[in-house]
């Protein structure tokens, strides 16, 4: 008996402590202390908007959050950050589109860097990339046209830019 409490209150305490994780990250995005892993971050936004996928104004900042990270982005942190924009826009693209279609720019560079930083696996094989790329060109072809001219312009932009890719495997 003793176990089942202690198992029920870490896990009450487990979800409490995530969603305020979750909260905090949102308007944690602009901290430029080393103390905060960006990683964590983008993962805990990406986490953020697959729980609570009713919260729109959370999944906005979740995304601009991202866009700012990736604009003050250095080093390996590029990765991270391409793979939150393309989880992000699987949990939401709408509003993935709306953001980024006020942030051209970004959307247009991300495009170009796409393919290094998304689609280039450094493990053993076998890789997982090309049906990832699949996934997401499945994903944004069924999701058919957006009611926004702008931001379905993006949404073509990723799907030709995602059929195009070719996986690569580097040692």
């Amino acid at each position: 008996m003793k176990r089942f409490v202690f198992v029920v209150i870490f896990i009450l305490m487990f979800l409490c402590f995530n969603q305020g994780f979750a909260d905090n990250n949102i308007d944690i995005c602009s901290c430029k202390s080393s103390d905060v892993d960006k990683d964590t971050i983008l993962r805990c936004l990406v986490g953020h908007m697959r729980m609570y996928p009713e919260d729109i104004e959370g999944a906005k900042q979740a995304v601009i959050c991202a866009i700012e990270q990736w604009k003050r982005r250095d080093g390996a942190i590029g990765f991270a950050i391409s793979n939150a924009f393309l989880a992000m826009m699987n949990e939401n693209p709408t509003i993935f589109f709306n953001i980024m279609a006020t942030n051209g720019a970004v959307f247009s560079e991300w495009l170009d860097k796409l393919e290094p930083l998304s689609f280039t696996w450094h493990k053993e094989p076998p890789s997982p990339l090309e049906k990832k790329r699949k996934e997401f060109v499945r994903f944004l072809s069924d999701l058919g046209p957006l009611k926004n001219k702008d931001q379905d312009a993006l949404r073509q932009k990723l799907l030709s830019t995602l059929k195009n890719i070719k996986p690569r495997q580097i040692d």
